[in-house]
């Protein structure tokens, strides 16, 4: 009697986490896209993690997300779709 219930004490852990983990996905999600999904970003077309320096994200216009790079050029603006 004792492990059943360890057992549904365990699933109802795993789904309160899977839960969570939802919502903060659903959070981060909604930060990375603003209030207003029309908004115009400035963006680079030309990205790179070759060679050294500190890595930073920048938004690529192709995508009109952020990219982990270490260097970047050719400015542009980009739409979320």
């Amino acid at each position: 009697m004792i492990y059943i219930s360890l057992v549904f004490t365990t699933l109802n852990v795993n789904k309160k986490k899977e839960l969570v983990n939802d919502v903060i996905v659903s959070n981060i999600e909604a930060l990375a896209t603003g209030e207003n999904p029309n908004q115009i970003y400035d963006c680079y077309s030309s990205i790179s993690s070759d060679g050294s320096g500190t890595m930073t994200h920048v938004t690529y216009c192709g995508n009109c997300n952020p990219i982990l790079c270490r260097s970047w050029g050719s400015s542009g603006h980009c739409r979320l779709q």
